[in-house]
């Protein structure tokens, strides 16, 4: 088995600034590919695909943009599109990701550290209360990130320990009318509850405690590299060949040091007919999975009413492509995300599946 790698939305860094962050919506971070098993059992070749999608013969790689530019309404919108998952779907290849969402990734630490100092009553609830502080940091952001300039985030030093819990409580539980907005996103009774539960860790937690997952960090910096992603991996197919794009910014000795004997290498992308349809795979993944990530603010987004009938037809065709990757070994999908993003997910899968 061999899996092969592109990368879409890998940002570098992602730091607090005096007046927000680096870069202020990261969209999320897709590390993944194809999975081909056995290469002379594809029914249709390469030059197949290229002919499909109408690629011109001056290009030296197949690219994203040479199968749909712009939003994922404009991607699932396109023929080509069409042509190319029917491609992906005929030769029975699989697909494997990593996807996160950054900024999420930077708070539930939080979480953790409150319960650590509280009582382990609220592990039961630990994504519920993770969740619930994002779309409340979201709501408030820009409050919440002179909050976290003020006291070093993610190094919150002893000292500042209790103004840092205080600051941010009084902050995530104001009603505004962005909060009003958010509850209408939920269940009412269960909102109450959670907001309700969020609300007691803050006043549970012992304030005088050191946090325990945010401090002898590096002041203000959310993420530092993206190696690790690599690492997770890699590591979990051991017995797999994997082979990626070349991307410079990694620490390659690194990431060698920590998969043991697991085989990969790094390729130029034009080198690699694989490698170039993974990075059509992120592409559309990593649109698809941001504009999902919007549903978390405080409006709905009706995302089928936006597609035409190849459009529809196209969302049909990414969804059983998921579907048959992550009925094959459900590692192969692996998402750091919101638990309202993975219900929104989950939403737009199953009501899909149905018509599937």
């Amino acid at each position: 088995m061999t899996l092969y790698y592109d990368e879409t939305n890998n940002i570098r860094k992602l730091h607090i600034e005096s007046n927000g962050l680096n870069i202020d919506e990261p969209q999320i971070f897709v590390l993944g590919g194809i999975i081909i098993e056995d290469e002379s059992k594809l029914s249709l070749s390469i030059e197949e695909l290229k002919k499909s999608i109408n690629l011109q013969k001056s290009a030296k790689e197949i690219k994203r943009k040479h199968v749909a530019k712009g939003n994922i309404i404009d991607i699932l919108n396109s023929p080509k599109t069409t042509s190319f998952f029917n491609w992906l779907d005929t030769n029975h290849i699989l697909i494997h990701y990593i996807n996160v969402d950054l900024l999420y990734y930077s708070v539930v630490d939080i979480i953790d550290s409150l319960i650590l100092n509280s009582s382990t009553i609220y592990i039961p609830l630990n994504l519920d209360l993770k969740n619930l502080l994002y779309e409340l940091i979201l709501i408030n952001k820009a409050e919440i990130l002179e909050i976290f300039h003020k006291y070093e985030y993610p190094n919150i030093s002893p000292d500042n320990t209790t103004p840092f819990i205080i600051n941010l409580k009084n902050c995530l539980f104001q009603e505004n009318e962005s909060f009003i907005e958010l509850k209408k996103n939920y269940d009412a009774n269960y909102f109450h509850f959670i907001f309700h539960t969020l609300n007691g860790l803050f006043k549970d937690t012992d304030v005088h405690a050191p946090l325990a997952f945010l401090t002898n960090e590096k002041s203000f910096l959310l993420v530092d590299s993206f190696e690790h992603f690599y690492v997770t991996r890699l590591s979990l197919y051991q017995n797999a060949i994997h082979i990626l794009d070349e991307e410079k910014s990694l620490n390659k000795e690194l990431i060698k040091s920590c998969v043991g004997n697991t085989e990969f290498k790094f390729v130029p992308s034009h080198t690699c007919d694989f490698v170039q349809i993974s990075d059509v795979v992120v592409g559309i993944l990593g649109k698809f999975f941001s504009y999902i990530n919007k549903m978390n603010l405080p409006y709905n987004i009706n995302f089928q009413s936006e597609l035409n009938s190849v459009g529809t037809n196209n969302l049909k065709l990414l969804c059983k492509l998921l579907l048959l990757s992550e009925e094959r070994d459900i590692k192969f999908l692996c998402n750091v995300l919101s638990s309202k993003s993975l219900e929104n997910f989950r939403s737009i899968i199953n009501n899909t599946k149905v018509l599937l």
